[in-house]
């Protein structure tokens, strides 16, 4: 059975919409704020609540069930024209994966998705979505879930608060399934809880609390309540951001809101700002590796400004804070654009990079081995680096990741540098190390962009 409460729309809506002025380049929110991107991720005809990521940074998101939920698969390494003028991530072969979501998920560092339902936690397969074991803990409400950066427990909402006397926050060890309240506020302090996260640190919980009031409530690691936010707008997703700090909320009103603390101080009382207005309802948020913000909405704006009635999930850069359990890329490998065709084999990484590419801008110096620090989001642009392993590459890498094709690659004078004209996913064959000595080659599968 679908959430009752997430199941009202507002009658409204189509008159609203209608009179929403034409903005190019834009998607879902008519206005966001200077320095971020908005992207069309994906859209279908069902109830979009929350997400999270396939092992190669494909996006998993919920239909918002009780228990029972099926997911829906996005392909992060792959788009299409949606017919409007822009491109969109196509659903994944299959979808939708049949499940036991509730609304609340969320990655965990076991490799692992856990979900708040009504018959407790359910642990699901990162890439198939398929139910692992029974059901455990106490019974959830069904939203709000995340997870303890101190003890990597899971924290969750549990179904008392859902308008009863009591709002307990359970935190449950998912090896032991020894759980304990993390809090237990009375029904004056919180009557419906949704969306939780931890800050980095792990010492606050944030919680979007939709009742008795609107407003966003701070817990420290004693289930103490800090302060209460007082809200315009009904909270429902909430997420960090880094550089500068502060706190968003996904609003049920077509809003985001964002939360400045003084000095990062997150006892002390913040400066609320639109961050985002002009969309449509809003759900649970969740944060991937590439640190982008991924959410809900109960609608689909397009880049020529029509609108749907489908739901979607938009996604909103840069700097957000993914949970525990998903891996922020910390930059880039980069091939030639020469070589960037689905189903070659490619080097990002070794001594002899710069033969072993090729690039329609000429030849690449041999100082560089293929990092850079560099996340593009997007294709266009260029991206910087050291020479050799100074760049620090990572340790690993995982089955599929995003590379840059670069066509031109210079060195002036210690500084590498390139462009951005592709980006493609590229399936990792083993045999990767940090050292150049340790080459890293795989397989085109898929061009992200142009």
């Amino acid at each position: 059975m679908k959430l009752q409460v997430k199941e009202r729309i507002l009658a409204l809506s189509v008159v609203l919409l209608c009179l929403v002025p034409r903005l190019e380049a834009q998607n879902s929110f008519t206005f966001l704020q200077s320095g971020f991107t908005q992207t069309l991720f994906g859209n279908a005809p069902v109830f979009f609540g929350g997400g999270a990521f396939a092992p190669n940074g494909d996006v998993w998101v919920d239909y918002c069930f009780f228990s029972g939920s099926p997911l829906t698969r996005f392909v992060f390494g792959t788009t299409t024209p949606d017919g409007h003028g822009g491109v969109e991530h196509p659903q994944a072969a299959g979808s939708p994966f049949a499940s036991n979501a509730g609304c609340g998920l969320t990655n965990h560092p076991d490799g692992t998705l856990y979900s708040n339902t009504g018959l407790g936690v359910v642990n699901l397969d990162q890439n198939t979505g398929a139910q692992l074991r029974a059901p455990f803990g106490p019974a959830g409400n069904a939203l709000g879930i995340t997870v303890d950066p101190q003890t990597n427990n899971i924290v969750y909402v549990q179904s008392d608060c859902r308008f009863t006397l009591t709002c307990t926050i359970v935190s449950i060890n998912p090896v032991t399934l020894v759980s304990s309240n993390f809090a237990v506020l009375p029904s004056s302090e919180a009557e419906f809880v949704d969306g939780v996260f931890f800050d980095l640190s792990g010492n606050f919980l944030f919680i979007s609390n939709r009742a008795p009031v609107f407003r966003m409530t701070i817990l420290n690691r004693n289930g103490t309540v800090v302060q209460n936010v007082a809200m315009t707008s009904e909270p429902d997703g909430i997420a960090f951001h880094i550089n500068p700090t502060f706190v968003v909320t996904n609003n049920t009103d077509g809003t985001m809101t964002r939360f400045d603390f003084p000095s990062n101080d997150f006892t002390l009382p913040p400066t609320q700002t639109a961050f985002a207005s002009g969309g449509f309802r809003g759900d649970l948020t969740q944060v991937g590796p590439d640190n982008c913000l991924y959410l809900s909405q109960n609608g689909t704006r397009f880049a020529d400004n029509t609108t749907s009635g489908n739901n979607s999930t938009v996604q909103i850069c840069p700097n957000f804070v993914p949970p525990p359990g998903v891996i922020p890329a910390t930059g880039s490998f980069v091939i030639g654009d020469l070589n960037a065709i689905p189903g070659e084999t490619v080097t990002f990484w070794d001594a002899q990079w710069a033969r072993d590419n090729s690039f329609s801008g000429g030849p690449a110096p041999d100082a560089f081995k293929g990092f850079t620090n560099t996340v593009p989001q997007r294709c266009g642009g260029s991206w910087t680096s050291d020479p050799g392993d100074s760049s620090n590459p990572p340790d690993t890498v995982p089955p599929f990741i995003a590379v840059i094709a670069s066509s031109t690659v210079t060195k002036s004078p210690a500084t590498i540098s390139g462009d951005i004209p592709k980006i493609v996913i590229v399936k990792t064959n083993p045999g990767y190390g940090p050292s150049p000595g340790n080459t890293g080659t795989g397989t085109v599968v898929s061009v992200v962009c142009p």
